[in-house]
């Protein structure tokens, strides 16, 4: 594994050689070199997050639903339900994916999940009113797309920062919302030259022409096996069975289960509610890429503050935030 910046050539701090955040200046230059070093890891990651599974199904199926329903007369709930077989899948084919990503190493799990999810997401436009095709598609979509889900490309994240890993970690998650305040604009475009269809199409191909080739010149993990070309050093941390046994890994499932309800239940549904109730098609587009942006803020905001301060508090005060809003 990369040993990361050398500093022990350097006389140790004293207390009064601190920075104004109360961090000795070796720390904070040795934050400052993994950014150095790290930054394509973390370019790559943020655009392969920001154009996987992630983001591309919640922040659009609202857009897309007025059209389907008016095409095929499928109902909402109808529409929606793909996003439900979405979600099973992933309980399935994220673990594995993740597997993977240990064996083969997260480069190769995270590329050719990002290719596979690029055409696997086009097929969206062969729709023809087949609720039974229209949800075999989107289950092919979330297992194709599986490695791209932030756990892939932030394994490497994970792997090159250790004083700035809580900025790192936000700053790649700001993909989400960088595409959730650029594809509103960016679908009423496509929809509006290419129709619903074509406009599946632009989608699927974000992935193929952004995120897979910055992917694949920018982003390292240490731990591919193609790399290291020698047994790899032993590293701390727990084993699959050490972890499934630990108290502490169910606290941290039963916490995210209801989180991930929580998350996804507005930002798709979003367009429908603010239609239904009255405001202008217009003043919609304009509203929906707040949530990206209060995104990327909250990821940004929340790394920062994670390097700082205690993980639990961090997270106890942002996820405070949207119960409030929701309130």
């Amino acid at each position: 594994m990369d040993p990361g910046p050398v500093v022990a050539d350097k006389p140790a701090a004293t207390p009064h050689d601190c920075d104004d955040a109360g961090e000795p200046f070796m720390a904070t230059h040795a934050g400052y070199d993994e950014f150095k070093q790290g930054w394509p890891v973390v370019l790559s990651s943020m655009l392969g997050i920001g154009l996987g599974l992630s983001p591309l199904p919640f922040y659009t199926v609202g857009v897309f639903a007025p059209l389907l329903m008016a095409a095929f007369g499928w109902k909402i709930s109808e529409i929606l339900t793909s996003l439900l077989i979405t979600t099973a899948m992933i309980a399935w084919a994220g673990p594995m994916a993740g597997l993977l990503a240990v064996r083969w190493g997260a480069r190769r799990v995270a590329l050719g999940s990002t290719a596979l999810f690029g055409f696997s997401f086009m097929s969206l436009a062969f729709s023809n009113g087949s609720l039974t095709l229209f949800y075999a598609i989107w289950a092919v979509i979330a297992i194709a797309g599986a490695g791209t889900l932030p756990i892939t490309w932030t394994r490497a994240v994970n792997h090159r920062f250790d004083r700035r890993k809580g900025l790192a970690l936000g700053i790649s998650l700001m993909g989400t919302g960088l595409f959730g305040i650029l594809c509103k604009p960016y679908l009423a475009w496509a929809i509006g030259e290419f129709s619903w269809r074509g406009a599946y199409v632009a989608l699927g191909a974000l992935p193929l022409l952004i995120a897979l080739p910055v992917g694949y010149f920018l982003f390292r993990d240490n731990d591919a096996p193609s790399e290291i070309g020698a047994p790899q050093t032993q590293t701390s941390g727990l084993s699959i069975a050490e972890t499934l046994r630990d108290w502490r890994f169910w606290l941290i499932v039963l916490a995210i289960l209801p989180i991930s309800f929580a998350l996804a239940g507005p930002v798709p549904n979003l367009e429908i509610i603010l239609r239904t109730s009255g405001i202008a098609p217009a003043t919609i587009l304009k509203l929906t890429p707040l949530i990206g942006l209060a995104s990327l803020l909250g990821r940004l905001a929340g790394g920062w503050l994670l390097d700082r301060f205690w993980a639990p508090a961090v997270g106890f005060a942002i996820l405070g935030l949207p119960a409030l809003s929701c309130l």
